[in-house]
């Protein structure tokens, strides 16, 4: 362990980071205490869709495709699933977006794997 008056590069060096990057966690530490060890809000634009809106998605995507007007179809495609999106969620979103969506939470509706179970024999045989 380091003694609060380890020097910075000892600890750097320990930690395997660089001495700049110390010296900004202990200025953090030292500012704000734990609080400021923390994440601080990044620049960027916010996101278009909320959370709300991703788990219509999510909701939607775990349904079957046949109840939104794709007789037929047993998985969802992304093109469909971008249809279905637009014309029942009434929302904008793009292909990719809604790829980011599904990956985000491990989500591969195109990719479902079915198996079959043999039904047990009750009766005996003769």
């Amino acid at each position: 362990m380091f003694h609060h008056r380890s020097s910075v590069a000892r600890v750097a060096a320990c930690v395997g980071v660089t001495e700049r990057t110390v010296r900004k966690w202990r200025d953090r530490f030292l500012e704000a205490g734990v609080a400021g060890l923390y994440d601080r809000p990044r620049s960027g634009r916010p996101p278009r869709f909320g959370p709300e809106q991703r788990c219509e998605v999510i909701a939607l995507a775990c349904d079957a495709p046949a109840n939104y007007g794709f007789e037929g179809q047993t998985l969802w495609t992304y093109d469909t699933l971008t249809d279905a999106v637009r014309r029942t969620l009434g929302l904008p979103m793009s292909r990719s977006s809604i790829w980011r969506t599904l990956e985000q939470n491990a989500l591969r509706p195109h990719r479902v794997r079915m198996w079959l179970h043999s039904p047990t024999r009750t009766s005996s045989r003769r």
